[in-house]
Formats: C-alpha cells, structure tokens, sequence
C-alpha cells in the first residue's frame, strides 16, 4: 500500500529537523558553564563537559541528521510499504531509523529519566538547574522518544531482517563504548558520575545492561512498527499476488 507524502508529515519533519538543530547549535555555542559550577560539577564525578563525549549529544546529531533526511525524501523520495516502489533515499531513511535513530532516542530519554527519578545527582545535579535552560534539557533528554514515536505512527518504515538491524545497532553501541572506555583512560575520569560511583563489578554490569538494553529497544521498535503498519503490509501483500 503507497502512501502518499502529505504536507502535515513534511511539516513535522522540518519543524523537529529544525527544533534538534537549534538545540544543537544552543548546546555547542551559547552553553557556557562558569568556573565556578565547573569545579562544583568536578567535584560531583562530571569529567570535563566535552558534549562529544556524552551518548546525548551524539543523539542529538543523529536525530538531527535523520529529520532532515526525513524531509528531504518528502520533497525527492517515497514513503511506501511495498519494497519494489520505494526510492534509495527511502530506503536509507528506513534503515538508519530502524537501525539507530529509534533505539539511541529510546535509550537517551528512558535511562537518563529513570536515573533522574533515582537520583538525579547520578546524571543532572541541581547545580545545572541555575545555567542549564530547561527547554534544552527536555530538547535532548525528553523530545527524542516523542519525536521517534510520532515518526513511526505517522511514517511506514520497512525494517531490515532482524539480523541485519542488530549488526548496526550493536557496531553503534560497540563505537560510542569504545569512545566512553578510551575518554574514562584519557581524562583519568568517567563522563557519567554513576559509573564514578560504582564498584567495578557493578560498573560492568550496568554497562553490559546498557549493552542489552539496545537490542532491547531494536527489537521493540520492530514489533511496535509491525503493529501499526501491519495491516497496510498485508493489503500491499495482497496486491502483489
């Protein structure tokens, strides 16, 4: 079953394209922490506040990147069901989602709110509150579940085989532990005070958790996206037989 790009769908597009751009541009370039919350952040376990070095700024990137592919096909691509008629463009946007951009939103906003509700000192100090803009925290922390919840009720995605998709997804967990292992070595500090604070054996295992929990959300995304489109899938089956 095609489905036709309509204009709503483009407008959500460019709207968030444009709102995690922002942010973006907002945490780079106008968040600068004084000297005095630097050694208060210090003290709390926080290694230097090198955005590169935490998962949410690379979410940031990546959900920007994917809207504006996003929109980029609803103006040049396709957006259907059926394999045979979906443009390459098409088919690299339904990847990348499927692949990373469902599972890093679901991880940012999920692990980062379920440690905020345990102890928020563990991943958000109150310190922050004074200088950190709340539409920002909620722009990264909060926006990219919502945002990749939306995109897959409003957009049919055609998900790659399971194997495939975990392969991606896990060399991506793999690049970012590998950058968050070399940085803890270089800096002689972990970025997120809660790996600071725990013993080793409880540090590995929250990391092979973590680890888990992306092949947790790959596969969640997968079915949630079977069980919305499914119906559309068997109509698009029927018409080929």
């Amino acid at each position: 079953m095609e489905t036709t790009i309509n204009t709503k769908v483009s407008v959500i597009h460019f709207g968030l394209a444009s709102y995690y751009a922002f942010g973006t541009y907002w945490f780079l370039c106008k968040l600068e922490p004084p000297k005095e919350l630097l050694s208060i952040l210090e003290k709390a376990g926080f290694a230097q506040l090198n955005p590169f070095k935490f998962l949410t700024f690379w979410d940031m990137l990546i959900q920007s990147i994917y809207f504006s592919l996003a929109f980029l096909n609803d103006v040049v691509g396709s957006s259907t069901i059926s394999r045979r008629k979906q443009s390459r463009l098409q088919r690299i946007r339904d990847f990348f989602f499927s692949s990373i951009v469902f599972t890093c939103a679901a991880i940012v906003t999920i692990c980062f709110w379920g440690l905020y509700a345990v102890d928020r000192n563990l991943i958000f100090p109150e310190s922050l509150d004074t200088w950190f803009p709340s539409w920002v925290n909620h722009n990264i922390h909060t926006a990219p579940l919502f945002g990749v919840l939306l995109e897959m009720w409003l957009v049919p995605h055609s998900y790659p085989k399971r194997s495939k998709g975990l392969i991606a997804v896990c060399s991506f967990g793999a690049s970012y532990l590998g950058f968050l292992l070399y940085t803890t070595w270089a800096s002689g500090m972990w970025t997120y005070p809660v790996l600071e604070k725990l013993t080793m054996w409880w540090r590995v295992s929250f990391l092979a958790c973590a680890y888990a929990g992306v092949c947790f959300f790959y596969i969640c995304g997968e079915y949630l996206n079977q069980f919305i489109w499914e119906k559309d899938e068997l109509l698009d089956q029927e018409k080929q037989c």
